[in-house]
Protein backbone atom coordinates (compact mmCIF):
# COMPACT_ATOMS: atom_id res chain seq x y z
CA UNK A 1 0.00 0.00 0.00
CA UNK A 2 2.89 2.42 0.63
CA UNK A 3 3.53 2.75 -3.13
CA UNK A 4 -0.05 3.61 -4.10
CA UNK A 5 -0.51 7.18 -5.38
CA UNK A 6 -3.91 8.85 -5.72
CA UNK A 7 -4.83 9.55 -9.32
CA UNK A 8 -6.88 12.57 -10.25
CA UNK A 9 -10.62 11.85 -10.04
CA UNK A 10 -9.93 8.25 -8.99
CA UNK A 11 -12.25 7.23 -6.14
CA UNK A 12 -10.69 5.45 -3.13
CA UNK A 13 -12.90 2.49 -3.99
CA UNK A 14 -10.47 1.65 -6.81
CA UNK A 15 -7.75 1.13 -4.23
CA UNK A 16 -10.02 -1.04 -2.10
CA UNK A 17 -10.62 -3.18 -5.19
CA UNK A 18 -6.85 -3.51 -5.75
CA UNK A 19 -6.39 -4.66 -2.16
CA UNK A 20 -9.12 -7.25 -2.54
CA UNK A 21 -7.58 -8.61 -5.77
CA UNK A 22 -4.14 -8.77 -4.18
CA UNK A 23 -5.49 -10.87 -1.30
CA UNK A 24 -7.95 -12.90 -3.36
CA UNK A 25 -10.88 -11.62 -1.29
CA UNK A 26 -14.36 -10.95 -2.51
CA UNK A 27 -16.45 -7.96 -1.55
CA UNK A 28 -18.48 -10.26 0.69
CA UNK A 29 -15.26 -11.39 2.41
CA UNK A 30 -14.43 -7.79 3.23
CA UNK A 31 -17.98 -7.22 4.44
CA UNK A 32 -17.66 -10.21 6.77
CA UNK A 33 -14.27 -8.97 8.05
CA UNK A 34 -15.60 -5.49 8.73
CA UNK A 35 -18.92 -6.81 10.06
CA UNK A 36 -20.61 -4.35 7.75
CA UNK A 37 -23.35 -4.86 5.10
CA UNK A 38 -22.19 -6.15 1.73
CA UNK A 39 -24.05 -3.23 0.11
CA UNK A 40 -21.78 -0.75 1.90
CA UNK A 41 -18.65 -2.47 0.54
CA UNK A 42 -20.15 -2.56 -2.95
CA UNK A 43 -20.93 1.16 -2.84
CA UNK A 44 -17.41 1.92 -1.61
CA UNK A 45 -15.77 -0.09 -4.37
CA UNK A 46 -18.02 1.42 -7.06
CA UNK A 47 -17.38 4.98 -5.89
CA UNK A 48 -20.92 5.61 -4.68
CA UNK A 49 -20.05 6.15 -1.02
CA UNK A 50 -17.43 8.31 0.67
CA UNK A 51 -14.99 6.90 3.20
CA UNK A 52 -15.85 8.07 6.70
CA UNK A 53 -13.55 8.06 9.72
CA UNK A 54 -15.23 4.88 10.99
CA UNK A 55 -14.83 3.14 7.62
CA UNK A 56 -11.21 4.30 7.38
CA UNK A 57 -10.48 2.69 10.76
CA UNK A 58 -11.95 -0.62 9.58
CA UNK A 59 -10.05 -0.58 6.27
CA UNK A 60 -6.80 0.24 8.07
CA UNK A 61 -7.18 -2.81 10.32
CA UNK A 62 -8.26 -5.08 7.46
CA UNK A 63 -5.46 -4.08 5.08
CA UNK A 64 -2.77 -3.28 7.69
CA UNK A 65 -2.46 0.37 6.68
CA UNK A 66 -2.94 3.70 8.43
CA UNK A 67 -6.27 5.37 8.98
CA UNK A 68 -4.82 8.56 7.49
CA UNK A 69 -4.11 6.84 4.15
CA UNK A 70 -7.79 6.24 3.44
CA UNK A 71 -8.89 9.62 4.72
CA UNK A 72 -6.24 11.31 2.57
CA UNK A 73 -7.33 9.33 -0.50
CA UNK A 74 -10.90 10.49 0.07
CA UNK A 75 -9.79 14.08 0.63
CA UNK A 76 -7.61 14.13 -2.51
CA UNK A 77 -10.48 12.72 -4.53
CA UNK A 78 -12.89 15.37 -3.26
CA UNK A 79 -10.41 18.17 -3.96
CA UNK A 80 -9.69 16.86 -7.47
CA UNK A 81 -13.38 16.48 -8.22
CA UNK A 82 -14.06 20.04 -7.03
CA UNK A 83 -11.48 21.64 -9.34
CA UNK A 84 -13.17 23.83 -11.95
CA UNK A 85 -13.23 22.22 -15.34
CA UNK A 86 -15.02 24.97 -17.25
CA UNK A 87 -13.42 28.34 -18.08
CA UNK A 88 -16.15 30.25 -16.24
CA UNK A 89 -15.55 28.15 -13.12
CA UNK A 90 -11.83 28.93 -13.20
CA UNK A 91 -12.57 32.62 -13.74
CA UNK A 92 -14.84 32.71 -10.70
CA UNK A 93 -12.17 31.07 -8.52
CA UNK A 94 -9.72 33.75 -9.62
CA UNK A 95 -12.32 36.44 -8.92
CA UNK A 96 -12.85 35.06 -5.42
CA UNK A 97 -9.12 35.32 -4.73
CA UNK A 98 -9.05 38.88 -6.05
CA UNK A 99 -12.02 39.89 -3.89
CA UNK A 100 -10.42 38.23 -0.87
CA UNK A 101 -7.28 40.31 -1.44
CA UNK A 102 -9.34 43.51 -1.59
CA UNK A 103 -11.30 42.71 1.54
CA UNK A 104 -8.03 41.88 3.30
CA UNK A 105 -6.66 45.32 2.45
CA UNK A 106 -9.68 47.52 3.12
CA UNK A 107 -13.15 47.38 4.75
CA UNK A 108 -14.99 47.36 1.41
CA UNK A 109 -18.53 47.27 2.80
CA UNK A 110 -17.86 50.17 5.19
CA UNK A 111 -16.25 52.21 2.43
CA UNK A 112 -19.20 51.64 0.11
CA UNK A 113 -21.65 52.59 2.82
CA UNK A 114 -19.74 55.80 3.54
CA UNK A 115 -19.72 56.66 -0.18
CA UNK A 116 -15.93 56.50 -0.45
CA UNK A 117 -16.16 54.01 -3.31
CA UNK A 118 -19.04 53.22 -5.67
CA UNK A 119 -20.90 49.93 -5.84
CA UNK A 120 -19.14 47.64 -8.33
CA UNK A 121 -20.70 44.96 -10.53
CA UNK A 122 -17.57 42.84 -10.85
CA UNK A 123 -14.17 42.45 -9.27
CA UNK A 124 -12.37 44.44 -11.98
CA UNK A 125 -14.64 47.42 -11.38
CA UNK A 126 -14.15 47.06 -7.62
CA UNK A 127 -10.36 47.05 -8.02
CA UNK A 128 -10.62 50.17 -10.17
CA UNK A 129 -12.72 51.91 -7.49
CA UNK A 130 -10.24 51.00 -4.78
CA UNK A 131 -7.24 52.19 -6.81
CA UNK A 132 -9.03 55.45 -7.60
CA UNK A 133 -9.79 55.94 -3.90
CA UNK A 134 -6.16 55.24 -2.94
CA UNK A 135 -4.74 57.20 -5.89
CA UNK A 136 -2.58 54.28 -6.96
CA UNK A 137 -2.14 52.21 -10.11
CA UNK A 138 -2.59 48.72 -8.69
CA UNK A 139 -3.10 46.78 -5.47
CA UNK A 140 0.61 46.09 -5.05
CA UNK A 141 1.18 49.84 -4.92
CA UNK A 142 -1.65 50.19 -2.41
CA UNK A 143 -0.13 47.59 -0.11
CA UNK A 144 3.06 49.65 0.20
CA UNK A 145 1.70 53.19 0.01
CA UNK A 146 1.11 53.74 3.74
CA UNK A 147 4.24 53.00 5.75
CA UNK A 148 3.29 52.90 9.41
CA UNK A 149 5.26 54.22 12.36
CA UNK A 150 4.09 51.98 15.19
CA UNK A 151 2.81 53.75 18.28
CA UNK A 152 3.15 50.81 20.67
CA UNK A 153 5.48 47.85 20.83
CA UNK A 154 3.97 44.96 18.91
CA UNK A 155 2.24 47.14 16.30
CA UNK A 156 3.41 45.64 13.02
CA UNK A 157 1.11 46.99 10.34
CA UNK A 158 -1.98 49.01 9.66
CA UNK A 159 -5.34 47.31 9.99
CA UNK A 160 -7.76 47.55 7.03
CA UNK A 161 -9.84 50.04 9.07
CA UNK A 162 -6.82 52.23 9.77
CA UNK A 163 -5.67 52.05 6.15
CA UNK A 164 -9.06 53.20 4.82
CA UNK A 165 -9.33 55.97 7.43
CA UNK A 166 -5.87 57.30 6.57
CA UNK A 167 -6.50 57.15 2.84
CA UNK A 168 -9.67 59.19 3.26
CA UNK A 169 -7.79 61.68 5.43
CA UNK A 170 -5.12 61.98 2.75
CA UNK A 171 -7.82 62.80 0.19
CA UNK A 172 -9.29 65.50 2.40
CA UNK A 173 -5.89 66.97 3.20
CA UNK A 174 -5.28 68.13 -0.36
CA UNK A 175 -6.63 71.59 0.32
CA UNK A 176 -4.75 74.91 0.36
CA UNK A 177 -3.46 76.49 3.57
CA UNK A 178 -2.95 80.16 4.38
CA UNK A 179 0.85 80.09 4.43
CA UNK A 180 3.92 77.87 4.35
CA UNK A 181 4.82 75.76 7.36
CA UNK A 182 7.91 76.33 9.48
CA UNK A 183 8.85 74.71 12.77
CA UNK A 184 9.93 78.12 14.08
CA UNK A 185 6.26 79.08 14.29
CA UNK A 186 5.34 76.69 17.11
CA UNK A 187 5.70 79.21 19.95
CA UNK A 188 3.25 81.44 18.08
CA UNK A 189 0.94 78.50 17.35
CA UNK A 190 0.68 77.57 21.02
CA UNK A 191 0.33 81.22 21.98
CA UNK A 192 -2.71 81.57 19.73
CA UNK A 193 -4.24 78.25 20.78
CA UNK A 194 -3.87 78.82 24.53
CA UNK A 195 -6.73 81.36 24.86
CA UNK A 196 -9.07 78.93 23.08
CA UNK A 197 -8.83 76.52 26.06
CA UNK A 198 -11.19 78.65 28.12
CA UNK A 199 -14.54 77.81 26.46
CA UNK A 200 -15.86 74.90 24.39
CA UNK A 201 -17.20 77.03 21.48
CA UNK A 202 -13.70 78.42 20.94
CA UNK A 203 -12.59 75.16 19.31
CA UNK A 204 -14.18 76.44 16.09
CA UNK A 205 -11.14 78.68 15.62
CA UNK A 206 -8.58 75.85 15.75
CA UNK A 207 -8.60 74.87 12.03
CA UNK A 208 -8.14 78.52 11.01
CA UNK A 209 -5.25 79.06 13.44
CA UNK A 210 -3.43 75.96 12.22
CA UNK A 211 -3.99 76.88 8.58
CA UNK A 212 -2.41 80.27 9.21
CA UNK A 213 0.78 78.42 10.14
CA UNK A 214 0.70 75.92 7.25
CA UNK A 215 -0.77 72.94 9.14
CA UNK A 216 -3.69 71.10 7.60
CA UNK A 217 -6.29 69.70 9.98
CA UNK A 218 -8.98 67.27 8.87
CA UNK A 219 -11.63 65.31 10.73
CA UNK A 220 -12.71 61.82 9.64
CA UNK A 221 -15.35 59.88 11.55
CA UNK A 222 -13.87 56.52 12.56
CA UNK A 223 -15.13 53.32 10.98
CA UNK A 224 -17.04 51.18 13.52
CA UNK A 225 -14.62 48.89 15.33
CA UNK A 226 -11.62 51.14 14.87
CA UNK A 227 -10.02 52.88 17.84
CA UNK A 228 -8.03 55.63 16.16
CA UNK A 229 -8.03 58.94 17.99
CA UNK A 230 -5.66 60.88 15.76
CA UNK A 231 -2.88 60.68 13.22
CA UNK A 232 -0.02 62.70 11.83
CA UNK A 233 1.48 62.52 8.35
CA UNK A 234 3.05 64.80 5.71
CA UNK A 235 2.00 65.41 2.13
CA UNK A 236 5.57 66.53 1.51
CA UNK A 237 8.49 67.84 3.57
CA UNK A 238 6.73 71.17 4.20
CA UNK A 239 3.09 70.06 4.45
CA UNK A 240 2.11 68.44 7.77
CA UNK A 241 -1.38 67.04 8.31
CA UNK A 242 -3.21 66.36 11.55
CA UNK A 243 -6.20 64.01 11.49
CA UNK A 244 -8.72 63.70 14.31
CA UNK A 245 -11.47 61.10 14.64
CA UNK A 246 -13.41 62.77 17.48
CA UNK A 247 -14.11 59.23 18.64
CA UNK A 248 -14.83 60.64 22.08
CA UNK A 249 -17.06 63.69 21.88
CA UNK A 250 -15.41 65.47 24.80
CA UNK A 251 -13.58 68.77 25.07
CA UNK A 252 -10.67 67.27 27.01
CA UNK A 253 -10.19 64.44 24.51
CA UNK A 254 -10.23 66.86 21.57
CA UNK A 255 -7.59 69.16 23.05
CA UNK A 256 -5.34 66.37 24.33
CA UNK A 257 -5.32 64.53 20.99
CA UNK A 258 -4.81 67.74 19.02
CA UNK A 259 -1.85 68.83 21.17
CA UNK A 260 -0.46 65.28 21.03
CA UNK A 261 -0.45 65.34 17.23
CA UNK A 262 0.99 68.86 17.15
CA UNK A 263 3.89 67.55 19.22
CA UNK A 264 4.63 64.99 16.50
CA UNK A 265 4.59 67.74 13.87
CA UNK A 266 6.81 69.99 15.98
CA UNK A 267 9.43 67.24 16.18
CA UNK A 268 9.20 66.38 12.48
CA UNK A 269 7.73 62.94 13.12
CA UNK A 270 5.49 61.18 10.62
CA UNK A 271 7.54 62.08 7.55
CA UNK A 272 8.78 58.54 7.04
CA UNK A 273 5.65 56.73 8.17
CA UNK A 274 2.11 57.61 9.14
CA UNK A 275 1.72 57.91 12.91
CA UNK A 276 -1.60 56.48 14.05
CA UNK A 277 -2.51 57.11 17.67
CA UNK A 278 -4.92 54.84 19.50
CA UNK A 279 -6.21 55.18 23.05
CA UNK A 280 -4.61 58.56 23.65
CA UNK A 281 -5.73 60.98 26.30
CA UNK A 282 -7.88 60.25 29.34
CA UNK A 283 -7.93 56.59 30.32
CA UNK A 284 -4.73 55.62 28.50
CA UNK A 285 -2.38 55.74 31.48
CA UNK A 286 -2.40 51.95 31.86
CA UNK A 287 -0.91 51.69 28.36
CA UNK A 288 1.90 54.17 28.96
CA UNK A 289 4.51 51.48 29.56
CA UNK A 290 3.95 50.20 26.01
CA UNK A 291 4.41 53.59 24.37
CA UNK A 292 7.54 54.60 22.50
CA UNK A 293 9.63 57.44 23.99
CA UNK A 294 8.19 59.77 21.32
CA UNK A 295 4.65 58.92 22.39
CA UNK A 296 5.44 59.37 26.07
CA UNK A 297 6.91 62.79 25.27
CA UNK A 298 3.85 63.80 23.23
CA UNK A 299 1.57 62.69 26.09
CA UNK A 300 3.54 64.70 28.65
CA UNK A 301 3.60 67.82 26.52
CA UNK A 302 -0.10 67.53 25.71
CA UNK A 303 -1.03 67.27 29.38
CA UNK A 304 1.27 70.14 30.33
CA UNK A 305 -0.22 72.37 27.64
CA UNK A 306 -3.75 71.86 28.95
CA UNK A 307 -2.94 72.16 32.66
CA UNK A 308 0.56 73.07 33.92
CA UNK A 309 1.75 70.09 36.00
CA UNK A 310 2.92 72.21 38.94
CA UNK A 311 -0.46 73.94 39.11
CA UNK A 312 -2.30 70.62 38.94
CA UNK A 313 -0.07 69.02 41.57
CA UNK A 314 -0.69 71.96 43.90
CA UNK A 315 -4.45 71.83 43.36
CA UNK A 316 -4.54 68.08 44.06
CA UNK A 317 -2.46 68.50 47.21
CA UNK A 318 -4.79 71.22 48.52
CA UNK A 319 -8.13 69.66 47.63
CA UNK A 320 -7.85 65.86 47.46
CA UNK A 321 -10.12 64.02 47.99
CA UNK A 322 -12.79 66.75 47.99
CA UNK A 323 -12.93 67.69 44.30
CA UNK A 324 -16.17 69.64 44.24
CA UNK A 325 -17.50 71.32 41.11
CA UNK A 326 -17.09 74.71 42.77
CA UNK A 327 -13.40 74.12 43.52
CA UNK A 328 -12.69 72.78 40.03
CA UNK A 329 -14.41 75.75 38.39
CA UNK A 330 -12.52 78.19 40.58
CA UNK A 331 -9.18 76.58 39.78
CA UNK A 332 -9.99 76.47 36.06
CA UNK A 333 -10.94 80.13 36.05
CA UNK A 334 -7.71 81.08 37.80
CA UNK A 335 -5.45 79.38 35.23
CA UNK A 336 -7.65 80.33 32.27
CA UNK A 337 -8.90 76.94 31.03
CA UNK A 338 -12.22 75.15 30.76
CA UNK A 339 -13.18 73.07 33.86
CA UNK A 340 -13.49 70.00 31.64
CA UNK A 341 -9.75 70.05 31.03
CA UNK A 342 -9.13 69.93 34.77
CA UNK A 343 -11.58 67.07 35.22
CA UNK A 344 -10.03 65.15 32.32
CA UNK A 345 -6.57 65.43 33.88
CA UNK A 346 -7.90 64.38 37.29
CA UNK A 347 -9.53 61.34 35.71
CA UNK A 348 -6.29 60.52 33.91
CA UNK A 349 -4.27 60.87 37.11
CA UNK A 350 -6.64 58.43 38.80
CA UNK A 351 -7.39 60.81 41.68
CA UNK A 352 -11.00 61.36 40.57
CA UNK A 353 -13.32 58.47 39.60
CA UNK A 354 -14.26 58.57 35.90
CA UNK A 355 -17.94 58.89 36.81
CA UNK A 356 -17.46 62.12 38.79
CA UNK A 357 -17.99 65.66 37.44
CA UNK A 358 -18.66 64.42 33.91
CA UNK A 359 -21.03 67.32 33.31
CA UNK A 360 -18.01 69.52 32.65
CA UNK A 361 -16.80 67.30 29.79
CA UNK A 362 -18.66 69.29 27.16
CA UNK A 363 -19.31 67.94 23.66
CA UNK A 364 -17.52 69.70 20.81
CA UNK A 365 -17.95 67.38 17.83
CA UNK A 366 -20.66 69.44 16.13
CA UNK A 367 -18.65 72.63 16.63
CA UNK A 368 -15.35 71.37 15.24
CA UNK A 369 -16.97 69.31 12.44
CA UNK A 370 -18.64 72.48 11.21
CA UNK A 371 -15.38 74.44 11.20
CA UNK A 372 -12.90 71.88 9.85
CA UNK A 373 -12.61 69.88 6.64
CA UNK A 374 -14.72 66.95 7.74
CA UNK A 375 -16.11 63.61 6.60
CA UNK A 376 -18.63 61.98 8.89
CA UNK A 377 -21.79 62.40 10.92
CA UNK A 378 -23.77 63.26 7.82
CA UNK A 379 -21.09 65.48 6.25
CA UNK A 380 -19.49 64.15 3.07
CA UNK A 381 -17.24 66.69 1.31
CA UNK A 382 -16.64 66.49 -2.41
CA UNK A 383 -13.13 65.50 -3.44
CA UNK A 384 -11.82 67.19 -6.55
CA UNK A 385 -9.60 65.44 -9.06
Amino acid sequence: METMEPVELLHPGAFIEEELEERGWSQQDLADILKRPARLVSELVNGKRAITVETARGLARAFDTSVELWLNLQRDYEVARSRPREPEEKAEEIAVARRARLFGLLPIRDMTRRGWIAEAKDVAALEAEVCKFANCNDLAELEGCLPHAARKSGDASLSPLQRAWLLRARQLANVPVACKFTTKAFPSIYEQLKPLLSAAPEVRHVPRVLSQFGIRMVVVEPIPGAKMDGACFWLDARSPVIVLSLRFDRLDSFWFTLRHELDHVEHGEGKEGYIVDEDTGPGSKDQEHRDSPEEQRANRNAGAFLVPPAELDGFIARVQPYFSEERVVGFARRIGVHPGLIVGQLHNRGVLPPSHLRKSLEKVRSVIAGAAVCDGWGVSPQISG
